[in-house]
């Protein structure tokens, strides 16, 4: 199980451990939980434990690796990079890899390309809105941008602006 976080939550453990306990009865099968921690918190942990429960899972603190280090990998790992140490200096080599990648579907291709935008937006938001306006549209062809778009509606609706 891959759990992907921008911020880290302190009730973060124990709702992996709820999850985990879901999978592991449904399936009946062993679940590895792996953390993917977008923004720097030192108070990130790798544990749960209270009076009865000692829960470990895997912590990737994305801000510590090295965003070079990842440019060769598999293409579907490059909207990570502007995550990275480093990464602003290296997306737009990441996006140019990704965008000339044969081995992934156009429809791939936008969805990834709109999340390593959207990530570089976290750190560089002027670089990121650069490359939104040269790849307009692929943006408007990406699932991402529908989804984004319902976002707002319904947040819309929440707020009362919207019958």
């Amino acid at each position: 199980m891959i759990e992907h976080q921008t911020y880290w939550d302190q009730k973060l453990p124990l709702r992996l451990l709820e999850y985990k306990t879901h999978f592991c009865l449904k399936y009946d099968l062993p679940v590895d939980t792996l953390v993917l921690l977008a923004r720097r918190n030192q108070r990130a942990r790798e544990t749960f434990v209270d009076h009865e429960i000692q829960y470990r899972f895997r912590l990737i603190r994305l801000w510590t690796l090295h965003a070079e280090t990842y440019l060769t990998a598999d293409v579907r790992l490059l909207p990570l990079i502007p995550l990275m140490q480093g990464g602003t200096v290296h997306t737009p080599e990441a996006e140019i890899r990704l965008l000339t990648a044969s081995e992934i579907s156009e429809e791939e291709k936008s969805i990834l390309w709109s999340v390593l935008n959207i990530y570089s937006g976290l750190y560089d938001s002027s670089g990121a809105l650069q490359r939104l306006k040269r790849g307009e549209q692929l943006m408007i062809e990406s699932p991402v941008i529908d989804w984004l778009k319902e976002e707002g509606r319904q947040e819309a609706k929440i707020e009362g602006n919207i019958e």
